[in-house]
């Protein structure tokens, strides 16, 4: 049988995570073999698919269970670059964005996440042929699993231009698997079709990937806490409503402080806990840091509770999470083909503001290299997903504003909801003052 994580019987102890389509699929997958690994409601970014499952030196399947009856809802086309188009309540307007296009999301973060090891698999494999659109198309596959769905009311929903069959296998734009209840029978037999080997899942993937979901404890167990000086421990702890903004030289240890603060937040609250970033690298960093200060919490319960993320991934995945319909990118294309970044972006943002009754404020919202984000990023988080309960915390260096991001009279970052002056962490524990400074007036000459 295969390998569950978390085990089904802890699965089974937390029914209201559970639906009935879930279980009913859960079932089917607990008889493949030994090495596939089954990953129930897993976290990576902020992205939570429903089931991923992964089979070493074969790839990796990610599953969307939808619990919806095809007849309650209408399907409508978009225009030519929206292959997804979107769906509508029956007797409703408001455009909600289909399953096909949330599990390309899901995919998209996989690609985003793994990103270095893929082009090291790349490198490795020099043999593969250039021509093809995606060498790791078949290494990530997708499937949506349709409970309450037959083959023909699929069909007949979405179309069948949409929904395809070709031996007997029902697809969305012939690339998503489309599983319903009278195709169950086949759901083993079609994951092990999915997951064949291939070269270029790598051990390095593998090993990436598992990382990603489940970091080893022996890897944890090898990180040395670090003590925090009188001055962090001040700014670890939860604050109601804390409005807080701090500047910190490189080393004083400002994503530490911020890693540590999350966890007490979460301590405190048990609620949902945000922490934004505008460099990818630092995110697992910061992970790990939560996991080594929070030992005694289940990493499962931790991961899903704290929430790390670059701003270019929270806005979609905000979108994707309150089922909300993307802007059409061809909208935003100009005359040259090239597509106007910022204003998909103020876009998508737009429509998260109008949906803003519907979203839930974090307990607390911690942003790390605050010199990085523009200053309507910082008006926007603060106005959509901060409430007066919420400890919203900021940290900046403002010698480090490599993007030369508009500042105040101060040149300091221009932080909605904060007034007064800065806080500081004047000390840093890579170099002296001196050093450091001496750095930066030799890097500016």
């Amino acid at each position: 049988m295969s390998k569950f994580y978390p085990s089904i019987e802890q699965i089974r102890e937390n029914p209201s995570k559970l639906t009935v389509g879930e279980l009913l699929l859960l079932m089917e997958l607990y008889r493949l073999p030994d090495d596939y690994n089954v990953y129930f409601q897993p976290t990576y970014s902020f992205t939570h698919p429903d089931i991923v499952i992964e089979r070493e030196k074969s790839g990796i399947l990610i599953i969307v269970v939808d619990n919806s009856d095809p007849n309650d809802y209408d399907y409508h086309t978009s225009g030519n670059f929206d292959k997804y188009g979107y769906i509508t309540a029956k007797g409703s307007s408001t455009k909600k964005s289909t399953p096909f296009e949330r599990i390309d999301k899901y995919k998209n973060d996989f690609f985003d996440e793994l990103s270095p090891e893929m082009c090291n698999a790349l490198i490795k494999n020099t043999f593969i042929d250039t021509k093809i659109r995606s060498p790791f198309y078949g290494v990530i596959r997708t499937a949506v699993f349709f409970p309450n769905a037959t083959a023909e009311k699929l069909k007949r929903t979405y179309g069948e231009q949409q929904i395809t069959q070709s031996k007997g296998q029902l697809s969305f734009a012939k690339y998503t698997e489309c599983w319903t209840n009278d195709s169950m029978s086949s759901i083993v037999s079609r994951v092990q079709a999915l997951l064949t080997t291939k070269n270029l899942y790598t051990d390095e993937l593998h090993k990436a990937l598992t990382d990603l979901f489940v970091p080893s404890f022996e890897y944890i167990d090898q990180m040395i806490p670090v003590e925090s000086t009188k001055e962090q421990k001040e700014l670890e702890v939860y604050k109601p409503g804390g409005r807080t903004r701090i500047l910190g030289v490189p080393g004083s240890g400002k994503t530490v402080v911020t890693a540590k603060k999350a966890v007490a937040c979460y301590r405190k609250t048990h609620k949902q806990i945000l922490i934004l970033v505008f460099n990818k690298t630092i995110k697992r960093f910061i992970r790990n840091q939560i996991l080594l200060y929070s030992k005694d919490i289940p990493q499962d319960e931790i991961l899903n509770k704290i929430t790390i993320l670059h701003f270019d991934q929270f806005i979609p995945q905000m979108l994707t999470k309150y089922n909300l319909k993307y802007p059409q990118i061809e909208d935003y294309v100009d005359n040259n083909g090239d597509i106007e970044w910022d204003g998909y972006r103020a876009e998508q943002m737009n429509i998260l503001r109008e949906e803003k009754e519907r979203i839930a404020p974090y307990a607390a919202v911690l942003i790390d290299e605050t010199q990085d984000f523009l200053s309507e990023w910082l008006r926007f988080i603060y106005e959509v997903f901060v409430n007066l309960d919420t400890d919203y915390f900021v940290v900046a260096d403002e010698k480090q504003n490599v993007y030369r991001i508009k500042t105040d009279e101060d040149k300091l970052p221009i932080v909605s909801g904060i007034r007064g002056r800065w806080g500081k962490l004047t000390k840093s524990h890579r170099m002296t003052n001196t050093g450091y400074y001496l750095a930066i007036e030799f890097q500016h000459e």
